[in-house]
């Protein structure tokens, strides 16, 4: 009996060593030779899988160096390439075209993925793919679904993921390098499925690029990503915005200055407990220079935002401002549908402001009310009040109109921004301290008779005002002003650098004209008011407005003190 139970012994061990055996000769024909890699490429493009070496020892585990997994779509192009990779493969999925593996361990990650655009979207520093155009493209023609009859694409299931050394992570023109490791799980059935669930990235000491320019240094952060499942040929950014729940901690310098963020996101929207605080110094984005900025955002409960930015020695283009400071609030943001805070300040503290040629130095404060919040639309932004304090107008010559001191109160009853354009529309009605601002983008106060010169001298100016302007052009339609015996008429129209205007002075029962034709001026003494109502009738046959999609609410007519 004990013999026999020896010879059975025997006899299994035998039968599991030739089976092993049998495993490893045809394990390692078939990953040896080019016949896994046909069998998952042959059917299309849209996947490709390729490796250098590959073998297995033990049935269903692999082993793998120089992966390479290219993909695209008609939105997408990515790039998985890992120097060495150990898993456990579901053999018996191969047949239905799943690749599945389980308890991946991988060294060595780099990640490139660019979205295919028409050729007037391209833009340098995108990722290049081998074995893909350099330029990505869209594909002419309708979108090829695949159709279920013929769609034979193989699925990629990765599950349990841990890798390490991850060297470089690439989207569009944005660069992550740094040591890193990253965890979760993922899974593409071309065209028809995917998901994250989840993900995870673990970065120290990493770096942050757009382009050739470096944006962030020393980066430590642990950033956790789940999203899906959903069908990219019917999901929408919205939708798929909506699937999205983001954490992220981290601490990184940039712009010479430290940042610090925890960001909180479940199903789109942003979650209270979420914070950015950035402290940057020399800041240059595009033609915007800071010499400092301070940045802050904070969400807390009830389901509200606020954002806080400090701002010294801000310059942009020809205008600049020795601090700036804005304070914003909206409800809690939802990524899906973002919309605009609903009220808004803002300080300028001695800005020197090109503003259509002309320049314009003061101190600004803005009290915004936004009640038609889409971003996609227009905003509403009536009731929003508007104070100025030691301005002047300065000419090209260096004179000025104004001695330090004026000042002016805004309401606006009406006004509507296309944020598309960008334009504003709207009426106003204000007080202030004189109409020499007002003048002096017409014609500098030397160039007025000597009795017109009494206007400069009266106080407390009544203003009602209506008028456009978008970013090359403005219109203002008609502005009335009038305080102590004396008041102002004012149209113009200035497109494209030139400007077209009438100015209607009147002091003491005495009127003259003023007419600003292509940067000069001359002044009409005979019939001003006939000359005036003639040029306004010319300019708003001439003028623009901004196109109409929602109406702007009004408000009652609010009189403005010093």
């Amino acid at each position: 009996m004990l013999r026999d139970s020896r010879s059975l012994v025997r006899s299994l061990a035998l039968a599991l060593l030739a089976a092993w055996g049998v495993w490893v000769v045809v394990a390692q024909a078939f990953l040896a030779t080019p016949l896994l890699r046909y069998l998952i490429n042959r059917e299309t493009p849209k996947i490709h899988v390729e490796y250098a070496s590959a073998w297995s020892i033990w049935p269903g585990t692999v082993h793998l160096r120089g992966l390479v997994i290219t993909s695209q779509d008609h939105a997408v192009q990515w790039r998985l390439g890992l120097d060495e990779v150990s898993a456990t493969i579901a053999i018996e999925q191969l047949p239905a075209r799943i690749f599945h593996a389980r308890r991946v361990r991988t060294q060595g990650v780099q990640f490139a993925l660019r979205r295919r655009v028409l050729w007037s979207g391209v833009k340098a520093g995108v990722p290049l793919i081998e074995g893909l155009p350099p330029v990505p493209l869209k594909e002419e023609g309708p979108d090829d679904d695949n159709p279920d009859f013929r769609y034979r694409i193989f699925t990629v299931w990765l599950e349990d993921i841990e890798g390490a050394g991850v060297r470089q992570i690439w989207i569009d023109r944005f660069r992550l390098e740094g040591a890193a490791r990253v965890a979760g799980a993922f899974y593409l059935k071309p065209i028809r499925d995917v998901w994250i669930q989840p993900a995870e990235l673990r970065l120290q000491g990493g770096t942050v690029s757009a382009g050739e320019e470096r944006i962030a240094d020393n980066l430590d952060a642990t950033l956790r990503v789940r999203m899906g499942p959903f069908d990219p040929r019917v999901t929408k950014r919205l939708a798929l915005l909506r699937q999205l729940d983001v954490d992220l901690d981290g601490t990184a310098q940039v712009a010479g200055g430290p940042l610090k963020t925890a960001l909180r996101v479940q199903a789109g929207q942003l979650l209270p407990g979420s914070e950015l605080d950035a402290r940057l110094r020399g800041l240059s984005v595009g033609s915007f220079v800071a010499g400092s900025l301070a940045v802050r955002v904070e969400s807390a409960p009830p389901q509200r935002v606020r954002l806080l930015i400090d701002g010294t020695d801000l310059r942009w283009e020809s205008s600049r401002a020795t601090h700036a400071r804005f304070d914003l609030a909206a409800d809690l943001v939802d990524l899906a549908e973002p919309r605009l805070p609903e009220r808004g300040r803002a300080s300028l503290s001695q800005a020197l402001v090109q503003l259509q040629g002309e320049t314009v130095r003061g101190d600004l404060r803005l009290d915004a009310r936004i009640a038609s919040n889409d971003v996609s639309g227009d905003a509403d932004l009536a009731g929003t009040e508007l104070e100025i304090d030691g301005a002047r107008v300065i000419h090209r010559d260096g004179s000025a109109d104004a001695d330090p001191g004026w000042w002016g109160r805004f309401v606006f009853q009406s006004a509507r921004v296309n944020l598309a354009e960008p334009a504003i529309e709207g009426t106003l009605i204000a007080t202030c301290r004189d109409a020499r601002p007002i003048v002096g983008l017409y014609v500098n106060r030397a160039d007025l008779p000597d009795f017109v010169k009494g206007l400069f001298a009266m106080s407390h100016l009544s203003v009602s005002a209506s008028g456009a302007a978008g970013r090359d052009w403005i219109a203002l339609h008609e502005l009335k002003a009038s305080g102590d015996g004396a008041s102002v008429r004012a149209t113009l129209l200035r497109e494209k650098g030139v400007a077209r205007g009438a100015l209607q002075v009147m002091v003491g029962g005495a009127s003259i004209g003023v007419d600003l034709d292509h940067g000069g001026h001359r002044v009409q003494l005979i019939t001003p008011g006939d000359f005036f109502e003639s040029r306004k009738a010319e300019l708003a046959r001439a003028g623009r407005s901004m196109p109409r999609s929602k109406r702007a609410r009004r408000i009652p007519a609010v009189q403005t003190a010093r």
